[in-house]
């Protein structure tokens, strides 16, 4: 009986002291504030469905129904406005990836069509560019790998310029939404060709300026022999079909 007697103390003992736990975690987690004691699974949905309601606590409750009729209508209106807009159709090439920077018609041929890359050079196609086999790689005997502009003398489909070089915020200047200082492709000025694209020459040379790009060029319609280049250095100008260059505006 005595050993009965110390094993029921024993068991009040261990359950007083249980209790007396409890009441005291109890009072340490009033003390930690609510916030705290949220998972941050919980305050993840909040937060996203925050971003759905906002500025509303809830989303109002006719509010899904009507965005899906809105929907439905917005989908409605925009069939009936492409049927009167012809498909854009994908003539290729199909069997690499790639930007292009620069097309150029030939002007007595439009079925000929020239192609700058961005890295892969200069590109031809003789059939509109259609066709899986439709471009050939247009070598121009130089170290050139973006091809920025072409341009045609007019109403000559021999002469042809193009421009080489890509150059994202040259010098900062702040251009387009490019943030990087660098050049994108080599370059090496103007190239230019009088027998279509066969054989080229150096134009402008910037041979040894590879951070420098040429970004456009236009032949006078109405003078072959002026030129204008638009480039990192600025505005420059030949009067003798690309033999010499003189800059004609210093704005980079």
């Amino acid at each position: 009986m005595k050993t009965l007697g110390n094993n029921m103390r024993l068991i009040i003992a261990l359950i007083a002291i249980a209790i007396l736990a409890s009441f005291f975690l109890m009072d340490r987690e009033s003390e930690i504030p609510a916030e705290d004691r949220i998972s941050g699974a919980y305050q993840a949905l909040n937060a996203l469905g925050a971003q759905r309601t906002y500025p509303f606590r809830q989303i109002p409750e006719k509010a899904h129904f009507a965005a899906y009729q809105q929907a439905v209508a917005m989908r409605a209106q925009k069939n009936k406005t492409m049927q009167d807009i012809p498909e854009w159709e994908a003539i290729g090439p199909m069997n690499m990836g790639g930007r292009t920077l620069a097309i150029a018609f030939n002007p007595q041929n439009s079925s000929t069509i020239y192609a700058g890359s961005a890295s892969g050079g200069l590109w031809r196609s003789y059939t509109e560019g259609r066709g899986a086999e439709a471009w050939e790689y247009i070598s121009t005997g130089f170290p050139v790998l973006a091809v920025s502009s072409i341009a045609f003398a007019p109403d000559d489909s021999m002469t042809m310029y193009i421009g080489t070089g890509e150059v994202y915020n040259y010098t900062a200047a702040g251009t387009g939404a490019a943030f990087r200082s660098t050049r994108g492709s080599y370059g090496i000025g103007i190239l230019k060709s009088t027998d279509g694209g066969v054989t080229w020459e150096k134009s402008l040379d910037w041979t040894y300026n590879q951070q420098h790009g040429v970004w456009m060029i236009k032949v006078n319609p109405l003078n072959p022999n002026t030129v204008w280049a638009a480039t990192t250095e600025g505005v420059y100008k030949s009067t003798d079909a690309g033999t010499t260059w003189s800059r004609s505006l210093d704005v980079i």
